[in-house]
């Protein structure tokens, strides 16, 4: 099938109708990709309509005039001649040039996978091309452990999930997902974390008609304990003192149609670190997409949109002296220590996921997440599992890409899925994962559905 031909299925299939040799042909003798200013279309007035509709997200008017189709060939990614691109599109040209015209090629390949990385490109140079200038944001955010990856799949997969969710743990990852899955489960994830922190996660979700669901999720990090020293007791007062962090999310998806689901959730946070406590509400949101192309999803979410975070406790209550200067003061006057507020990480993901091979035996999945946080550069994660008869994964990715001095890199994995005739089906999940100079990260997640 011939590139344009290809390009032409596709576009207008996205108006959800079929496309017929004649309305290809035309589309080809048009050569839309060479419009010049005021030089009139050879399109029909019904295909031009559909084409530059599918490209623009509006309708035009007819017959579509050149600026319009010079606007529509600049949101497909096309560069016109005799016109400048648009204010928005100029951070393209930061870009290496390589990559864009790999994108402009693979976007009209004929083979699967590299459509899918083009169309996964795009999505990623949207998100990244607005802030090759940006600020790193590092260490301006409260509850950190937010940010920690969920499931032995998605770590597996370089945190490539946001489209690729089909388990309790989309929960996490995009919570407009996990009622497209029809099924129950729960799941528990346990990762040896940094410096000896243990991090804990615990998931359930009911499926209550196929439709409409329901998901409870726990996230624990624990620091552990060590005794309380001060400079008159430097071997220990023989007190011990902890900390750690909790989450707790309530969350609901609904399967809209077929193809297109939401959800969100309602979370609240607290950190804990000896008499301390901040806490704080936070919202996630999830939409999740089936296209017709080869069942390519599309996934999006925001999570941790909500308030600030202060520390508060009984250690923040000293004595003080007033007028330390003149003699005669109270010196037991109470006073509170004052802490700052801290925002909580917020982030947004974008993503693709596409089956490239499906077969009764084999299944190889592709994906791309888009990443932008508020509290450090924007970063690509890659990643791809290949699984045998629905019984036995192997999964490989790669985090942080584009991240200046990141830790993250590449990531392995592995499951297997064993059916319980009659009751049940269980999935144990390994993941291992490179953190630069903190070691690597061993993640094991085992899940059970019904």
């Amino acid at each position: 099938m011939k590139k344009k031909e290809r390009f032409a299925r596709v576009v207008l299939a996205g108006c959800g109708k079929s496309t017929t040799s004649t309305e290809v042909d035309v589309f080809e003798n048009a050569k839309p990709f060479g419009f010049r200013k005021n030089e009139p279309s050879d399109l029909s007035d019904g295909v031009e309509k559909r084409f530059f509709r599918t490209l623009l997200g509006t309708r035009p008017t007819s017959p579509a005039t050149p600026a319009c189709r010079n606007a529509a060939l600049w949101r497909a990614g096309t560069k016109t001649r005799r016109h400048k691109a648009p204010q928005k599109l100029k951070d393209f040209k930061s870009l290496p040039s390589w990559l864009g015209d790999f994108v402009a090629k693979s976007m009209f390949s004929t083979s699967l996978p590299v459509c899918f990385l083009g169309v996964a490109l795009v999505l990623c140079m949207v998100l990244i091309s607005g802030s090759v200038h940006a600020q790193s944001k590092v260490g301006t955010t409260a509850a950190q452990f937010l940010g920690i990856s969920v499931g032995g799949k998605a770590i597996g997969m370089g945190d490539a999930f946001v489209a690729s969710s089909d388990d309790v743990s989309s929960i996490y990852w995009n919570p407009g997902a996990f009622a497209a899955s029809g099924k129950s489960e729960f799941m528990f994830t346990s990762t040896n974390w940094l410096v000896g922190t243990k991090f804990r996660w615990f998931g359930v979700m009911l499926n209550l008609d196929g439709t409409n669901a329901v998901g409870v999720s726990l996230t624990n990090l624990n620091y552990g304990e060590d005794e309380v020293t001060t400079v008159q007791s430097p071997d220990g007062t023989g007190e011990r003192w902890s900390a750690q962090d909790v989450s707790v999310a309530l969350s609901y998806s609904r399967r809209l149609t077929d193809k297109f689901s939401m959800g969100g959730s309602v979370k609240y946070i607290s950190q804990t670190i000896y008499n301390e406590t901040a806490s704080s509400i936070a919202f996630d949101l999830g939409l999740l997409f089936t296209t017709g192309f080869h069942d390519m999803r599309l996934g999006m979410s925001f999570s941790n949109f909500g308030g600030d975070m202060t520390l508060d406790g009984r250690d923040l209550l000293q004595r003080i002296d007033i007028d330390p200067a003149n003699s005669g003061s109270n010196k037991n006057l109470v006073g509170k220590l004052k802490t700052d507020p801290w925002p909580i990480p917020l982030f947004f993901r974008v993503g693709a996921a596409m089956d490239v091979i499906k077969n009764d035996d084999i299944v190889f999945t592709l994906a791309a997440d888009a990443v932008r946080p508020n509290d450090n550069v924007e970063f690509v994660n890659v990643g791809g599992e290949l699984s045998w008869n629905k019984l036995i994964f192997v999964r490989t990715g790669y985090r942080s890409l584009f991240k200046k001095d990141a830790e993250e890199g590449l990531s392995l994995g592995a499951g297997v899925r064993y059916q319980l005739e009659g009751l049940a089906t269980v999935e144990v999940n390994y993941a291992y994962s490179q953190f630069g100079v903190f070691g690597n990260l061993n993640t094991l997640a085992l899940g059970v559905s019904f």
